[in-house]
C-alpha cells in the first residue's frame, strides 16, 4: 500500500484536488493553461484572426524595440541619470499599466512580495514602485534580451545548489546596507491567475513586515499568456504579438507578523491577503506540483509541436516576402526555430525544472 506522501503525489500527478483539510478543492491543473488560445471559441477568436497579419508586421518592430533598449538605451538612462524615466518608456508600446492602492504604500516596509502571472510581472511593478532589489533566479542572467533588465531591477540572484542560510543573510544584509525595498514572487512560479499557489515560506521567516501586491493581466484578444511547459522566449514573442496587455497593480495594508503564529501561518496569511483582493482561491498546491503536473501531461501537449511547427512555417512564408530591413531576416530565423524539434524538459538533480521552464 502507498503512504500518505505517495498518495498526496499521485493526485497530483493525476490532477486531482489536494487533500489538505479545510483547503479550496482547486484543481492543481485548471491553474495552469496547456493552450494558447482559450476555450470555447467565440467570437474574440475572430477579432484574434482578423488583426494576426497586422500582428505579424508589427512583431519584428517590437522585438527589435526590446533589442535597442537592451544594446542601448538602458544604458543611456543610466549614463544621464534618469533610469526612471527610460524605463518607463522601455515597456510603453508592448503593455499598459494602472497602479492603484498608493495610499497603502509604506516606505518602511521594504519587503514586497506579488504574486506571478507572467515573467514581465516585474516591468510593471519596477515601474510603478521605483528603484528596487528583486529576487531573481539565476539563470535570467543569461538571457540575451534580459541581461540589462536584470541590471535595472537590481536582482539579488538565487544561485542553484546555493543554502537557504546564505541567501537569507543576504537579503537581511540588503535590508539594513540598501535603502532599496525587496520585491519577490512566494509563488516561485508562474500561474494562469485564476488562483494561487501557496507561498514560500523562507521569506515569511525574517521575522520582517511585508507588503502584499496583487497582480492581474487583462488582454483584448483571447490568448494566454503562458502555457504549461512553454519556454520563456515563447511568451516575450507572444507578449509582442497581441495588441497589447494591461497589468492592473493593486498595493495591499502591510503585514506584520504576530507573535503567536509561524512563518508558514504568516505567509498563508499573506497569501490570502492576496487572494481575496483578486477575488481567487488562496490553495495549498506548491511550485514542486506544477513540476509533477508537467510530467504527467507532457504527453498530451506534444501535439504543441505541430502547432509550433506550423507557425513556423506561416513565419517562414512572411519572411520571404518582407525585405531584411523590415524584420525579414529575424522572421525567418524565428520560423526555423519553430519548426525545430524541441527536447523534453527533463528535472535537475534537486526535482526542478531546466532554466527555460518553469
Amino acid at each position: 500500500m502507498m503512504g500518505e506522501g505517495e498518495a498526496a503525489a499521485a493526485a497530483v500527478r493525476r490532477g486531482t484536488p489536494a487533500a489538505t483539510p479545510g483547503a479550496e478543492e482547486v484543481l492543481l491543473q485548471d491553474m495552469f493553461e496547456v493552450t494558447r488560445l482559450e476555450r470555447p471559441w467565440g467570437w474574440g477568436h475572430v477579432l484574434w484572426f482578423a488583426y494576426l497579419p497586422l500582428g505579424l508586421v508589427l512583431l519584428p518592430i517590437k522585438l527589435a524595440w526590446i533589442g535597442i533598449w537592451e544594446l542601448l538605451f538602458f544604458r543611456l538612462g543610466a549614463l544621464l541619470h534618469m533610469n526612471e524615466l527610460f524605463f518607463r518608456l522601455y515597456s510603453s508600446p508592448i503593455m499598459f499599466y494602472s497602479v492603484t492602492g498608493w495610499e497603502n504604500l509604506r516606505d518602511d516596509v521594504k519587503i514586497k512580495v506579488a504574486n506571478h502571472v507572467s515573467e514581465m510581472d516585474i516591468v510593471p511593478c519596477r515601474a510603478s514602485l521605483g528603484p528596487i532589489h528583486t529576487i531573481t533566479p539565476a539563470y535570467y542572467k543569461g538571457f540575451i534580451f534580459s541581461r540589462s533588465l536584470v541590471k535595472e531591477i537590481h536582482a539579488i540572484f538565487i544561485k542553484p545548489g546555493g543554502s537557504r542560510e546564505d541567501l537569507r543573510d543576504l537579503i537581511r544584509t540588503t535590508l539594513k546596507t540598501s535603502k532599496l525595498p525587496i520585491l519577490c514572487f512566494p509563488e516561485g512560479c508562474v500561474t494562469n491567475g485564476k488562483n494561487l499557489l501557496k507561498y514560500h515560506k523562507f521569506l515569511f521567516s525574517l521575522g520582517e513586515p511585508v507588503q502584499p501586491i496583487s497582480v492581474r493581466v487583462t488582454r483584448p484578444v483571447p490568448v494566454h499568456m503562458d502555457t504549461l511547459c512553454t519556454p520563456v522566449w515563447h511568451n516575450i514573442i507572444w507578449l509582442c504579438l497581441v495588441p497589447w496587455q494591461t497589468w492592473h497593480v493593486k498595493i495591499l495594508p502591510a503585514q506584520f507578523p504576530r507573535e503567536d503564529e509561524t512563518p508558514e501561518q504568516f505567509a498563508d496569511r499573506v497569501q490570502s491577503v492576496t487572494s481575496q483582493a483578486l477575488g481567487v482561491s488562496a490553495t495549498s498546491h506548491m511550485k514542486a506540483d506544477k513540476y509533477h503536473l508537467v510530467d504527467a501531461r507532457l504527453p498530451e501537449l506534444k501535439r504543441r509541436v505541430r502547432n509550433k511547427a506550423l507557425l513556423g512555417r506561416a513565419l517562414a512564408w512572411l519572411a520571404s516576402w518582407l525585405p531584411r530591413c523590415l524584420g525579414g531576416a529575424a522572421l525567418a530565423a524565428l520560423g526555423a526555430r519553430l519548426q525545430a524539434k524541441p527536447k523534453p524538459p527533463v528535472p535537475t538533480a534537486d526535482g526542478s525544472l531546466p532554466p527555460t521552464f518553469r
